[in-house]
């Protein structure tokens, strides 16, 4: 049993700490998604999803990502391990956030948003091996992401429930990779 506790935020990063470690959890930088949903009304009920699968960054959430690269060369303790979704703007967004800062990097699909639209969906991890290069996916399936019926392109709504066990199984994973990376 793992042991999480909030103890501070700041403008773009939320940490935490399990089992004495301390956990900072970083937003992605603005996505094509994120601009779409600026200029429609998600709750809607006449709203359509423009099916934009794995939404990129913008050039404003690349930007963010590279101010954010500032104040993590000066994050205390230096971090061990950066964990990261396997969705395209997680990795873009760690990969420029974390340029020049040595630390192992793992993906997992416990840490990928709750599947609403399209641009929740992700990409074949070949695909995704050939764009991130510091990354391992050799053991991520084919589709990682939430699929009910698992046909790929398919936008199955994940339940609140399922999202919540998802959860709950990533706090698990961090606190077995946190007490593996001290021994």
């Amino acid at each position: 049993m793992t042991h999480a506790s909030r103890f501070r935020t700041s403008n773009n990063i939320s940490a935490r700490k399990i089992d004495d470690k301390d956990i900072h959890f970083i937003r992605h930088g603005v996505t094509e998604m994120n601009v779409y949903l600026g200029r429609y009304d998600y709750d809607a009920a006449d709203f359509i999803d423009p099916l934009m699968y794995d939404t990129r960054l913008t050039s404003e959430g690349e930007d963010m990502a590279r101010k954010l690269n500032v104040k993590l060369h000066s994050l205390q303790p230096v971090p061990e391990l950066l964990v990261a979704s396997p969705l395209s703007r997680a990795l873009r967004t760690a990969d420029l956030a974390f340029e020049g800062i040595a630390v192992p990097r793992e993906i997992t699909p416990l840490a990928a948003e709750r599947v609403w639209h399209a641009s929740d969906i992700g990409r074949d991890p070949n695909q995704l091996a050939h764009e991130f290069d510091l990354w391992n996916f050799e053991e991520l399936e084919s589709v990682w992401w939430y699929s009910q019926s698992g046909h790929p392109q398919a936008v199955d709504e994940e339940s609140p429930g399922s999202f919540h066990k998802r959860m709950e199984a990533l706090r698990e994973w961090l606190g077995r990779k946190l007490r593996c990376s001290t021994q």
